[in-house]
């Protein structure tokens, strides 16, 4: 103990150094950044980023709900009854291509992706005010749902 006292008065202005790996707070996995990013991706990318943005923000919703899986993934691969939670899922040309990731070479995809890591991190509003739920604008589901926005293409509910 005495050493330490001896030696405190220089440690305590010895800087503290940071490394670039130790210096960021994310905690989510590259697998969960893949699913939400393919998941903005395949029923985003041809809208808005407000509309990228609440896709993102339906999902990262569903993991805050109790009502969901916990993880990106498995809400992106939830299926309920004989149907997916997201229509791209069940389509067997898509899955082939998240399967070898051909579609990561399209130059939205990157865009994408840093959006995808934005949601994740919690540093983007959630502009669909609670959404838990979205259809595209030419589809009339049933659901016993409040509307909360119309972004783009797609219509959010919660």
């Amino acid at each position: 103990m005495k050493k330490l006292l001896k030696w405190w008065p220089i440690l305590a202005f010895v800087p503290l150094v940071v490394m670039p790996s130790q210096a960021s707070s994310k905690v989510h996995s590259q697998s969960e950044l893949a699913c939400l990013t393919d998941a903005i991706f395949f029923e985003a990318r041809a809208e808005p980023r407000a509309g990228q943005i609440a896709v993102g923000m339906v999902i990262r919703n569903r993991i805050k709900s109790n009502r969901y899986p916990d993880s990106v993934c498995e809400i992106v691969r939830q299926r309920s009854s004989k149907t997916c939670q997201f229509s791209w899922m069940c389509n067997k040309k898509i899955k082939a291509k998240v399967i070898n990731r051909s579609h990561t070479k399209e130059e939205i995809y990157k865009e994408i992706e840093d959006l995808a890591e934005d949601i994740l991190e919690g540093e983007i509003k959630d502009n669909t005010h609670g959404a838990t739920h979205f259809h595209a604008t030419y589809v009339n589901p049933r659901w016993k749902l409040k509307k909360t926005t119309k972004i783009g293409k797609h219509v959010y509910y919660r």
